[in-house]
């Protein structure tokens, strides 16, 4: 159960986070949330980064699958069950993402200290 509820936790970040963005930045969103996990400042485990209270808006205490727009879940269900196998992580250890349109808005903390943008995000 602990494999198919973090998959769960990643794919419904990557839907509510991502799902418009290419994969690439999909797949970077989860970086984040798994970059977190390993990092002092955050929970230990991907599903706590998610429920972690003020971090995502579309978190409100459940877990469901969205009802609406099956396509785009089942690629993000599917995304996360490949990133969960591989940990394909394009970020440079970036526990921060945003879209471009706020642009940078903490200290940057990406292995080389600079932001990368993927998409429409931008990871620090």
């Amino acid at each position: 159960m602990f494999l198919s509820s973090t998959i769960l936790c990643l794919a419904l970040l990557v839907y509510h986070e991502a799902r418009n963005q290419p994969v690439i930045g999909q797949q970077a969103v989860m970086g984040v949330a798994y970059n977190r996990s390993k990092h002092k400042n955050y929970p230990n485990s991907v599903c706590s980064v998610v429920k972690q209270s003020d971090q995502f808006s579309w978190y409100k205490g459940s877990l469901k699958p969205p009802s609406r727009e099956k396509e785009s879940w089942e690629k993000s269900y599917k995304l996360a069950s490949d990133f969960y196998t591989k940990k394909t992580n394009h970020t440079k250890g970036a526990i921060f993402f945003n879209t471009t349109r706020m642009g940078v808005r903490y200290k940057v903390t990406t292995e080389n200290g600079k932001p990368c943008k993927i998409g429409g995000h931008i990871f620090y």
